[in-house]
């Protein structure tokens, strides 16, 4: 029997992985070990870690964030997770993307010569910190599992072998279209008491982790001021993620939407995000949701400064500074858009039954000296 340890952080990387965990706990060939940390254990991003539950996963172990800094999470999390991969002695670790929290995982998990599955790897975001760490995971990886074409090269350069590399897609538009139960708008607007109008916007904004004060407020201030322009939408707030800043901005975020009776919620879960996501016309800020989701839900986006760049756009995403004027412009050009469904022919992060291939490759014996890697040069 194959020990598998799943470790997720916070509600975007395991409602990608959320399929992909149901299948492993069914499978009699495995034991599944799922660690939980980061906002999934925090009361004021709604305590997702219940998400899990009610899917019926079993958690087997929590590690709660209590310090206020990356550097003391990061060597507190390399103890904490430590302490629990010695006890359970997996034999494979699977961890997907960038965060902190994450690398904190993938460098335990190497310290203690455990081999990695990562998903997600070889994506770029330069304008945040997530490129560094998603890189570093990259390196400390044994098996990668690509959700695009030229993350499949990127991982290439970063001199891992070829072999070892699988483009899966993403798994998130996989659980989209196979695992999430919609709410329509009007079973949205009974569950959170709200008018909607005929057209929604849905805004999601995460600080600037490359910034050395992490707050751009002031930069954000400038896009909310034009929404009040806007009267024929309704627009609904998701909160921050845990980042350095994303605290204050969520405050900022909220006192805002309560002076100007927007929707707020600090995480709106899963399925009520996507539904959300699902019905409005138009998600505008800088969340990687605006990338990978909203365009296979023929969603247009709005991706406001530099945190995004780097990822590979659909159509249906649009870029701006944030610049007031020249979000208001596009942000009537993308309304007065007649013929959209161009605009959605083409989703780069399609994923085909992306969570069996996975399942298929762990089954494999892993290699002996797994973590002697050598360098592939091209």
């Amino acid at each position: 029997m194959q020990k598998i340890c799943v470790i997720s952080s916070s509600r975007a990387d395991y409602g990608i992985m959320s399929n992909l965990i149901s299948k492993i706990q069914k499978k009699k060939i495995f034991k599944l070990n799922l660690i939980v940390t980061g906002s999934h254990l925090l009361k004021k991003h709604g305590f997702t870690s219940n998400e899990i539950i009610k899917d019926k996963i079993k958690i087997n172990h929590k590690i709660n964030l209590s310090k206020t800094d990356y550097s003391k999470n990061i060597s507190y999390l390399v103890e904490k997770f430590s302490k629990i991969l010695k006890k359970i002695k997996p034999d494979i670790i699977i961890l997907l993307g960038d965060r902190y929290e994450i690398f904190a995982a993938a460098l335990s998990a190497y310290l203690n010569k455990i081999p990695i599955g990562h998903l997600h790897g070889g994506e770029v975001t330069r304008g945040s910190m997530d490129d560094g760490f998603r890189h570093s995971i990259t390196k400390f990886s044994y098996l990668h599992f690509v959700a695009t074409n030229n993350s499949y090269k990127r991982v290439l350069q970063l001199g891992e072998s070829k072999s070892n590399i699988f483009n899966v897609g993403s798994l998130s538009l996989e659980n989209v279209k196979k695992k999430i139960n919609f709410l329509d708008k009007s079973k949205i607007e009974k569950k959170y008491n709200i008018n909607l109008k005929r057209k929604v916007a849905m805004v999601v904004f995460h600080p600037n982790s490359l910034k050395n004060s992490y707050n751009n407020f002031s930069d954000i201030n400038k896009i909310l001021k034009q929404l009040k322009k806007i009267k024929d939408y309704s627009f609904i707030f998701s909160g921050s993620n845990i980042d350095l800043g994303g605290y204050e901005l969520t405050k900022k975020l909220q006192f805002f939407c309560k002076k100007n009776n927007y929707l707020f919620k600090n995480s709106f879960g899963k399925t009520d995000f996507l539904s959300i996501l699902k019905i409005s016309d138009i998600i505008i800020g800088n969340s990687s949701s605006a990338i990978i989701e909203a365009p296979f839900l023929k969603t247009f986006s709005i991706n406001i400064g530099n945190r995004q760049i780097g990822r590979e756009f659909a159509k249906s995403i649009f870029s701006c500074k944030f610049n007031g004027n020249e979000f208001f412009k596009l942000f009537k050009k993308i309304n007065n858009i007649s013929n959209k469904e161009k605009y959605f022919k083409s989703v780069p992060y399609m994923s085909k039954n992306g969570s069996d291939k996975i399942i298929s490759i762990l089954k494999k014996p892993i290699k002996d000296n797994f973590n002697f890697k050598k360098f592939t040069d091209i």
